[in-house]
This record gives C-alpha cells, structure tokens and sequence, in this order.
C-alpha cells in the first residue's frame, strides 16, 4: 500500500514542481499569501451514518428502561 502511495507521489512531483514555481513568481511580483482564521465548520451527518445508528439502536434495544441497581448493604 506505501508504494502505491509512493508511486502517486512521483506521479504528481512534475505538477507539483510546477505549482511550486507559479507560487514562487506570484510572490516575487509582490503578491501575499494569508492564512483565513478557522472557522468552526461541522459537516452534517450523512444519511447513511443516521441510518446506521437508528438500526443499532434498534438491535440493542435503546429505549428500554434500565432497572434500578440493587443497593448493597
């Protein structure tokens, strides 16, 4: 799996050269570069996550009441 990951990399090492270029002459020309404060971004769940945890709360049976828990004494 590391070297199909490696083989990618080298595959894309040419573009990424060439961006690196582009980057560097838009710099040099007075350009800026800023980094945006984060924001608190939340992907919302997907359908198939939702649907998901309602089957599981359905095996486990979610919903039932706990009995109370024997004193010891």
């Amino acid at each position: 799996m590391i070297s199909n990951h490696l083989n990618l990399v080298e595959q894309l090492r040419p573009k990424s050269n060439e961006l690196t270029a582009q980057v560097e002459q838009y710099l040099a020309a007075g350009g800026k570069i800023e980094e945006a404060a984060p924001y608190n971004y939340k992907p919302k769940r997907s359908a198939t996550a939702t649907r998901c945890r309602q089957h599981r709360s359905h095996l486990f049976g979610a919903g039932l009441k706990r009995l109370p828990r024997q004193q010891m004494h």
